[in-house]
């Protein structure tokens, strides 16, 4: 469920752009220097948007620091975002969501042998990054099992043959409680909001998008309930509501008090990288659907 929540980099202003790099380049180094090294190769721009919606809620300081990667070794010196609470979090929430991704892989039946063997070596790491982490910062033990509960929740669910509504509310709780852990009042509500609203539009998108590949695997997918899940009719109401779920986003962004780059970042991946993910996924099946 990677690759949708990104920022439409072409429309930012050159500092914006630069904070945007910076902040995934603080999560990198954050994941080197808290023992969580596994994560490396498995990064992705969705996290970035985890840590600007925490660092705007929590308003923490924005300071840059001069970066040697050591993964780009002839690229010159670029910017980082120094370290902050939020990005440790942001590398802790995505270990556990990947170590649960990994753990749910093994339960695939459809997951080849050696494929299997791959996920039970990474997940080892992942669950032992994770541990590490909850001894050196004990507020974070909780998290990891609220996620496994919710998620097993899921599984649960679609043995059921459940419907996408309930397995977006699903993920969406899962989502939230990701997006809000730690948070308290106005804050915990806001990130709760957006998380929800979030985990239900990834939900909806990486569901259409499987519809394919599910339908000769016969794996597990509640569009699948549909005579024809990529009906016009049926595409047309998916992305009717995909865009109920952006607009709330957006009308919930408005209420954060923050950095206003920070802002312009979330406003940017929210009204523009979620909605561009979603043409790629909508537009190759029916050209009408915008």
């Amino acid at each position: 469920m990677l690759g949708y929540v990104r920022c439409e980099e072409g429309e930012l202003k050159v500092k914006h752009q630069r904070l945007y790099r910076a902040v995934y380049c603080g999560l990198c180094h954050s994941a080197r220097v808290h023992r969580a090294r596994c994560l490396l190769p498995l990064f992705r721009y969705d996290f970035v948007f985890l840590a600007l919606m925490r660092m705007l809620a929590f308003s923490d300081e924005i300071r840059f620091e001069k970066n040697f990667c050591l993964l780009h070794p002839f690229r010159k010196k670029s910017l980082r975002l120094a370290d902050n609470a939020s990005l440790r979090y942001t590398v802790f929430a995505a270990c556990v969501l990947i170590w649960e991704k990994l753990k749910d892989d093994l339960t695939d039946g459809d997951v080849s042998f050696f494929r299997r063997l791959l996920c039970r070596w990474e997940a080892r790491f992942f669950g032992r990054a994770v541990k590490k982490m909850c001894r050196r910062t004990p507020s974070y033990a909780p998290l990891p099992q609220r996620i496994a509960r919710i998620l097993e929740e899921g599984r649960a669910l679609e043995k059921n043959g459940a419907e996408l509504d309930d397995m977006c509310e699903n993920f969406a709780s899962c989502m939230a409680e990701i997006a809000s852990f730690g948070a308290e009042g106005r804050e915990k509500t806001l990130l709760h909001g957006v998380g929800d609203l979030l985990g239900r539009a990834i939900y909806t998108l990486d569901a259409l998008e499987d519809v394919p590949k599910d339908q000769k695997s016969g794996a597990f997918n509640p569009l699948l309930k549909n005579e024809d899940p990529l009906s016009k009719e049926n595409l047309c109401r998916l992305d009717l509501v995909f865009s109920f779920y952006i607009e709330q986003m957006k009308q919930i962004l408005i209420l954060f008090e923050g950095d206003p780059a920070l802002s312009a970042l979330c406003e940017n991946i929210i009204g523009l990288g979620l909605p561009g993910a979603a043409r790629k996924i909508f537009q190759p099946k029916n050209g009408e659907v915008q």
